[in-house]
């Protein structure tokens, strides 16, 4: 008999849930997710790689910490959570990756410009640098 009313129980829980929006709101994210994902822009086959890669470093290294501490490791809400975080962050590379990918012309001309003016700057301050040692080294032989 308990289990009758517990099931009876269950259905009316099940049917509200379906009715208050609740699911429809779940039901759009998913949506929003799938959409998103097929909208992304192509990412190179290394930067998959790397999106990938990094995007299991980071989460399951985050949620296993987490949950280790908690000692839920291995749980379903651990799984849940693994899903959630790391589904963002894979979106979050994606969209760096694709970024770095579309301008890596711009980004490697300035950094190599910047790096051409510290070279040129490292080699100012040597020759006056070592110009003041030889006026010092003058000014001291004079003195003498």
């Amino acid at each position: 008999m308990r289990d009758k009313i517990t099931a009876i129980i269950v259905f009316f829980v099940f049917i509200f849930v379906l009715t208050s929006g609740l699911f429809s709101d779940f039901a759009d994210f998913l949506v929003w997710l799938v959409k998103l994902n097929m909208t992304q822009s192509n990412v190179s086959k290394a930067g998959e790689i790397f999106v990938k890669t990094a995007t299991f470093t980071i989460s399951y290294g985050a949620v296993g910490i987490l949950f280790n501490a908690l000692g839920w490791f291995n749980s379903n809400v651990m799984k849940i959570a693994y899903f959630i975080v790391s589904t963002l962050i894979s979106f979050a590379l994606c969209y760096v990756v694709m970024l770095l990918e579309t301008y890596l012309l711009y980004i490697v001309i300035i950094l190599s410009v910047l790096l051409v003016a510290v070279i040129i700057a490292i080699v100012l301050l040597y020759i006056k640098s070592k110009k003041n040692t030889k006026s010092k080294d003058k000014q001291n032989e004079s003195e003498v």
